[in-house]
């Protein structure tokens, strides 16, 4: 048995294992991911790691969660940041899809095999956690008719459509970016009426 770590131990390492795992998990494939490797980058040895984390899945689900949240920060940032609905999904929409082309944490849960083994292994709390970052993102995007042309079901169908298309991007014969940021405009410019305003934050988002 190893040796006992006392509370404020078991709190900076926690945070050291979510740190070092978030950038292994940006900048590797998931299967290159180690635990053994993980936790020798902290100090401590594997058997301990299963003290903090039950296995590298639930790891990887509480890393991606943090991320989620900070892309949601950055997004209500950029609420601010345009003159109208219209330019602000069509940035928003852009950005975030090239976020997730280059970071190997979003490829990886876009994975079918993998998202299910993850899934698998979540605990309630994450699922719970994971539902709610997108229901909490989907409202601040579309909570709203005014300003649609379409149902609002149907708005939320189309942008969600524009996370469909990587798995897929080998088989276009255009450039990738400039692929998405036509879809996405068009897509944009077929649900929003022109001249909507932008959305600003909430005060309690601010």
């Amino acid at each position: 048995m190893g040796r006992a770590f006392s509370e404020n131990e078991k709190e900076l390492i926690k945070k050291r294992l979510i740190e070092t795992a978030k950038i292994a998990f940006e900048e590797m494939p998931y299967q290159s991911v180690k635990v053994e490797s993980l936790a020798k980058k902290v100090g401590i040895s594997k058997g301990a790691f299963y003290r903090f984390f039950p296995s590298k899945e639930s790891l990887f689900l509480d890393v991606l969660i943090r991320i989620e949240q900070e892309i949601q920060k950055d997004i209500i940032t950029k609420l601010t940041a345009h003159a109208s609905l219209k330019e602000q999904l069509i940035d928003i929409l852009f950005s975030t899809m090239m976020l997730f082309e280059k970071s190997y944490i979003f490829k990886a849960f876009s994975d079918v095999q993998i998202q299910t083994a993850l899934l698998e292994k979540a605990t309630d709390e994450q699922r719970e956690q994971m539902l709610r970052a997108d229901q909490q993102l989907l409202s601040m995007l579309v909570s709203e008719t005014v300003g649609f042309k379409v149902p609002r079901e149907v708005a939320l169908d189309m942008m969600r459509s524009v996370f469909f298309i990587a798995p897929y991007k080998t088989q276009l014969e255009s450039n990738f970016e400039v692929f998405m940021l036509s879809y996405i405009t068009a897509i944009i410019e077929g649900i929003i009426i022109e001249g909507t305003p932008a959305l600003m934050p909430k005060e309690s988002e601010k």
